[in-house]
């Protein structure tokens, strides 16, 4: 995907966040992906991405939904236990529900072993 953001950049990253709340479930789905695949620091992704993504998991579009899931396990570390719990309780499509059941178990390994990121 993205990678590295060069100098200069930080307009496409605002791109990418404002693209999260786009009507597109494509272009929500694309913005997931490309959002969390930038090399940036793991503090920046925790303390800017991950909150602006964690919302996703409650998107009208299931597809959305399992991106989120899927990415926010790849970084676990910044992620709201809360959050995840009160999207999983709220979950109806089984396959959506077993992604964030997954992200649970990594948000909840990520504690325990004390580490914010991978």
């Amino acid at each position: 995907m993205l990678g590295k953001i060069p100098d200069g950049r930080e307009p496409v990253v605002e791109l990418l966040k404002r693209s999260l709340r786009d009507p597109s479930r494509k272009v929500r789905r694309f913005a997931v992906d490309s959002l969390m695949d930038l090399d940036v620091e793991p503090r920046r992704r925790r303390e800017e991405f991950v909150p602006l993504v964690l919302p996703l998991l409650r998107d009208p579009s299931q597809l959305v939904r399992r991106r989120a899931a899927y990415r926010l396990g790849n970084s676990p570390g910044g992620v709201s236990i809360d959050a995840v719990a009160r999207a999983l309780l709220e979950e109806p499509d089984p396959p959506t529900r077993k992604w964030i059941e997954k992200l649970l178990r990594r948000v909840l390994r990520a504690r325990q072993e004390g580490g914010m990121d991978r």
